[in-house]
C-alpha cells in the first residue's frame, strides 16, 4: 500500500515536468517542437489578406504552442514542412495562451506577421 502512495503522490510531478517541458519528443529551438521553416517566401504579402494564423512549431495553439503568420498561397506547404520536422513529438494538452494565439494576421511593410490586440507587431 505504501508503494502506491508513494507513486501516486509523485505522478503529479511527472505530469508537470512533461507539460513545462512542452511534452516528450524531438529538442529545438521552440518550446514546443521542431523551429518552424524560416524562408522568405513563407512571409511574403503585398495585403493583409495574403496572410494567414499558422502553428509556429510543433504543437500550435491548441496544445501549448505558438502560432504565426504566413502567406496564405503557401500555409499548406508550410503546415507540411512543419508535419515533417514534428514527427513523433508529443505535445501538452492544454491551450496556449501565448500573445500570438489572439494575433490576427497582417501585412507590415511586405511580411506577413501577427498584430496583437494591443496592436503590436509580434515576430513569428
Amino acid at each position: 500500500m505504501r508503494r502506491a502512495y508513494a507513486f501516486g503522490s509523485i505522478l503529479p510531478l511527472f505530469i508537470l515536468a512533461a507539460m513545462a517541458g512542452g511534452g516528450c519528443g524531438k529538442k529545438s529551438a521552440g518550446p514546443s517542437g521542431a523551429e518552424a521553416p524560416r524562408d522568405a517566401n513563407y512571409f511574403f504579402c503585398e495585403r493583409d489578406l495574403d496572410c494567414v494564423a499558422a502553428p509556429a512549431d510543433c504543437c500550435g495553439c491548441l496544445m501549448g504552442g505558438k502560432n504565426a503568420a504566413v502567406n496564405r498561397a503557401l500555409a499548406d506547404s508550410w503546415e507540411r514542412t512543419m508535419a515533417d520536422q514534428c514527427k513523433g513529438t508529443a505535445c501538452a494538452a492544454v491551450v496556449s495562451d501565448d500573445a500570438s494565439c489572439q494575433a490576427a494576421p497582417k501585412c507590415v511593410e511586405g511580411r506577413c506577421g501577427l498584430t496583437g490586440p494591443s496592436q503590436e507587431n509580434l515576430e513569428p
